[in-house]
């Protein structure tokens, strides 16, 4: 009778699936990082938002933060953000992943007390600060610079 081995492939290979679930999940590794740091946020009291300029305004600075954890290491996310525009596969789990994101940002703004409807808008809005930002072209390091700047630009719709 042969021995079970627990460090052979099998067993790697199913506690890499019970990590990732899917191989292209691997590439979206640290997405749980930038959930980790929503969530932390929703910990801190806020305010209810009064309208959706003030909303999207308390997901400023988390939005800021999300960034600056994700660059966090400029090469790892440059070389994330050209794997993803290589394969229409990892384009749509981006594309999910970044709706995740948006519904608990905007589901940190219910939780403070805002009314869900413009809690969900405004997660949408910060979201297309990042999304307007964001350029394969672009130094990782100016992202957070680009994305402060739609949200300028956002929060001033309708002024002047």
């Amino acid at each position: 009778m042969r021995a079970f081995s627990t460090t052979g492939p099998a067993t790697r290979r199913g506690t890499f699936f019970r990590l990732f679930g899917d191989k292209q999940e691997v590439v979206f590794a640290r997405q749980q990082e930038l959930l980790d740091t929503i969530a932390a946020a929703a910990r801190h009291n806020g305010a209810a938002a009064t309208s959706l300029a003030d909303a999207v305004e308390q997901l400023r600075p988390v939005v800021l933060e999300l960034l600056t954890v994700a660059v966090s290491d400029p090469q790892g996310y440059t070389r994330h953000f050209r794997l993803v525009e290589q394969h229409p596969e990892l384009i749509d789990r981006d594309a999910v992943k970044t709706q995740q994101i948006a519904r608990k940002l905007g589901e940190l703004l219910v939780h403070r007390g805002s009314d869900e409807a413009t809690a969900m808008l405004a997660g949408q809005v910060a979201i297309a600060c990042y999304l307007a930002a964001k350029s394969p072209d672009d130094d990782p390091g100016t992202l957070i610079e680009r994305a402060s700047a739609s949200f300028a630009r956002v929060l001033t719709l309708g002024i002047g």
